[in-house]
């Protein structure tokens, strides 16, 4: 008899385990029991952020030039006045707006909301000898479109659609060929 008692609590022990691990595994749900100190939670979030849709970067020339050096065995180098915009357009009106836009998107502004300013500058490019090269001058820009969300505990109040496109450094490129 002792034998079987053995036998018995070991198959029970195996039965166990097995429970055990197909509750798990299936996620079985298991109840529990609730405390009296539960209390409601929410987002402890209140504030606005802008929210896009759309994104684009996108390079802006406005001075574009091909330079020949093909027929020299020299390095010619060459220098250009040149001149572009730094600017914010779009349908955001205020600082405040703008802020959230930039923080929003992860990109800069050279000038503040409504803001255009014109920069002239020189800028120099070497050309290798027996090349040709297309030369680029311009603005690196965003392009953006969304709302700007207002939250209150975590839950939406309000939005208000948006779209600006703004500067935020210059650029120049030389391309051999």
């Amino acid at each position: 008899m002792q034998q079987r008692k053995g036998y018995f609590f070991k198959d029970i022990q195996k039965m166990s385990i097995l429970a055990l691990v197909t509750i798990l595994a299936f996620g079985i749900a298991v109840p529990v029991q609730a405390t009296g100190n539960m209390k409601a939670t929410y987002i402890a979030f209140d504030g606005k952020q802008y929210e896009y849709y759309s994104k684009t970067i996108s390079k802006q020339p406005t001075w574009q030039h091909t330079a020949y050096n093909k027929a020299s065995s020299t390095t010619q180098t060459v220098k250009y006045n040149v001149s572009r915009e730094k600017y914010v357009k779009g349908s955001v009106s205020t600082a405040a707006e703008f802020g959230l836009m930039k923080t929003g998107v992860k990109v800069s502004a050279e000038v503040g909301v409504g803001k255009t300013v014109k920069e002239s500058t020189t800028v120099t490019f070497a050309i290798p000898p027996k090349k040709n090269a297309n030369l680029a001058y311009g603005s690196q820009k965003v392009s953006t479109a969304g709302y700007i969300v207002t939250y209150s505990r975590g839950n939406v109040q309000s939005k208000k659609a948006i779209n600006g496109n703004w500067t935020y450094s210059a650029y120049s490129s030389m391309t051999e060929f």
